[in-house]
């Protein structure tokens, strides 16, 4: 029960009012608007974990190369290996566990815009309003001006998987990536149709402003990258 309560007190209401809010002060009346408000505010908030997390994969793309070397060198001495992987991490200022964070924060927001458009369906969201927030009945609310809020939108699926194939894509070029990772760049795309076709189309819009600010975030390190390196000396 206390998980619950720390849920719904840290994400679920938060969400719930914020999406309310823009709906009601924002003009169009429609709550695609304030989907894509409400996901950008959350990437801003998320982003130095995200910033984090990618700049842990590319240090794990770099090193690649040295990771198999060890592992090729001490396979019959799995606590050598162990120790001499921590010193690479070590070397590189690399904590693995980072690149995990962000995933693992992305889960109960989702889970969070999930539940609030399966109770916006069942008009059950106006206990869970602030005193501030301006109570609604769910047949006032539009999405995409269906009133269906939990219908799932095909031609959305595939714009999202075919961008998040781009961003995964454009990703791979930034560094040599390890089998699993190539391997990503198709499974996630295929993964992200599938499951966006089951669910709300709000999940969609939020998967897609995550993904661009994905791309964004890509394009941000690359050009910083290539504004750190030492410009070569000609021959």
């Amino acid at each position: 029960m206390l998980i619950g309560d720390i849920f719904n007190v840290l994400l679920y209401q938060p969400i719930l009012n914020l999406l309310i809010l823009f709906y009601v002060y924002l003009p169009g009346q429609d709550l695609i608007w304030s989907v894509i408000l409400v996901t950008i505010i959350i990437k801003l908030i998320t982003f130095p974990i995200s910033l984090k997390a990618t700049r842990t994969q590319e240090k794990m793309s770099k090193i690649d190369a040295e990771m198999k070397e060890i592992r090729k060198k001490y396979k019959k001495d799995p606590a050598e290996q162990s120790q001499k992987i921590m010193a690479l991490y070590k070397k590189y200022n690399i904590s693995p566990l980072s690149s995990l964070v962000y995933p693992l924060i992305q889960l109960p927001i989702i889970i969070a815009i999930f539940r609030i458009f399966q109770d916006l369906s069942v008009l059950a969201l106006n206990s869970h309003l602030y005193s501030f927030t301006p109570s609604l009945e769910a047949a006032e609310l539009t999405f995409l001006g269906n009133p269906d809020l939990v219908q799932s939108n095909i031609i959305l699926a595939v714009v999202v998987a075919v961008i998040q194939y781009w961003q995964l894509k454009t990703a791979e070029t930034s560094g040599k990536k390890s089998g699993w990772q190539k391997n990503m760049v198709y499974f996630l795309p295929a993964f992200a149709f599938i499951v966006l076709t089951r669910l709300s189309a709000v999940i969609g819009v939020y998967w897609l402003i995550n993904t661009l600010f994905m791309i964004g975030q890509q394009y941000y390190l690359k050009k910083k990258s290539l504004c750190s390196d030492p410009p070569k000396q000609k021959k």
